[in-house]
């Protein structure tokens, strides 16, 4: 039998007699440093742990990226970013609070933790700023209310403005809280999700013009124990598709030093991107041995495979690098170190996975003769 539904009037008790109990306290005897705003729209993160917090970095990134304007500020387990001011959280007390929110003035909170502060929260809403919960789970939501009080979680959660769950389970427990209608959206785990690689869109152009008609795939952070797997693979493709182009990126200087040996070794025409070479209609491999221009290898090549999987231990790359127009890319079983993007990511049909690369180019439904480069968009990360 399902608890019933927290009434609004008993929400509302409970976190009145939690801020009673919270504005009896003596203020704080040491004064805290002043906070100066800047001018302009603030949004104020907060997160719990390491995980929301590196997930909500990598989300303020992508804000400030699109609105320079917009000052961050940071509390919790949230890591320090360059352009972001990292502050302390006050204590439970309704004045310290109020100082606090009276000091900040954030305009937006993004507040991604399962901790609850009623009184925190109850003077930031006061302010009038809209407070926005984030990766809501399926699980409590503790509060510093003593036993003896009504549980003022339900309270808390009626400041919210917006609540974004894990899921259905989590949605489920808090309509059972009380918190319905249309500030309750199901929605899906918080990832870290870096910001799209950047590209120049003249050398795309100028790239795009030489390789047009042409099949093309990538092979990035490659490790030089895969260099044998891909090179066979490839081999195995180029028989389907002979205008087949293979790009290269090692993933460190000691495996660009090795894998450039083996590609060599391969009897195929290579072109050497560091000492300048441009590919042409006869090159089979492109040799990149830098890292820095995986943006433009990304949005050139249709099929990615992402290296690192194929090595013991080695816990393969997180796929959120890729940006958003890679249509298609695979792993081997390797990614123990990146297992809750992998998961996300493998809901969606652009994820393949497969013992080696040529096992992947075999059970593969792609027709490699069917390959044609997309006409990407002319801007990077649109």
């Amino acid at each position: 039998m399902k608890p019933p539904a927290a009434s609004p009037s008993r929400r509302a008790l409970s976190l009145t007699a939690y801020l009673t109990y919270a504005r009896g306290g003596a203020a704080s005897a040491a004064s805290p440093e002043p906070l100066r705003r800047p001018p302009g729209p603030l949004v104020w993160a907060h997160a719990d742990s390491a995980r929301r917090g590196r997930a909500l970095a990598s989300l303020c990134a992508r804000l400030r990226l699109q609105r320079p304007e917009v000052t961050v500020v940071q509390s919790g387990e949230i890591p320090p970013q360059p352009e972001a001011t990292q502050v302390a959280l006050p204590r439970e007390q309704l004045t310290d609070c109020e100082a606090f929110v009276s000091q900040l003035k954030p305009d937006v909170l993004l507040w991604a933790s399962q901790s609850l502060r009623p009184a925190l929260l109850h003077a930031t809403a006061t302010q009038g700023c809209t407070i926005i919960g984030l990766d809501a789970a399926d699980a409590a939501w503790p509060t510093a209310a003593p036993r003896w009080l009504p549980d003022p979680a339900s309270g808390a959660l009626s400041l919210f403005s917006h609540v974004f769950t894990q899921g259905n389970a989590a949605s489920r427990r808090l309509r059972r809280m009380g918190v319905t209608g249309p500030i309750l959206h199901d929605a899906a785990p918080l990832l870290d999700t870096p910001p799209p690689l950047d590209c120049p869109d003249r050398l795309h152009a100028e790239l795009a013009a030489t390789l047009t008609g042409r099949p093309v795939w990538l092979a990035a952070h490659l490790r030089a124990e895969e260099i044998g797997d891909v090179l066979a693979a490839h081999r195995h493709a180029v028989r389907l598709a002979h205008r087949l182009l293979l790009i290269a990126v090692p993933a460190s200087p000691r495996d660009e030093a090795l894998i450039s040996r083996a590609v060599r070794a391969s009897q195929m025409r290579v072109c050497d991107w560091e000492n300048g070479d441009m590919p042409d209609e006869y090159t089979q491999i492109l040799l990149a041995a830098s890292p820095d221009e995986l943006g433009l290898w990304y949005r050139l090549a249709p099929l990615a495979f992402l290296g690192g999987s194929l090595v013991p231990r080695a816990g393969g790359q997180d796929p959120s690098r890729p940006p958003r127009w890679a249509p298609r890319f695979s792993t081997a079983p390797t990614w123990a170190n990146i297992s809750m993007p992998i998961r996300c990511w493998s809901r969606r049909a652009r994820r393949a996975s497969c013992a080696t690369p040529t096992l992947w180019v075999r059970r593969s439904r792609i027709s490699w003769h069917r390959i044609r480069r997309p006409a990407w968009p002319t801007r990077a990360g649109t």
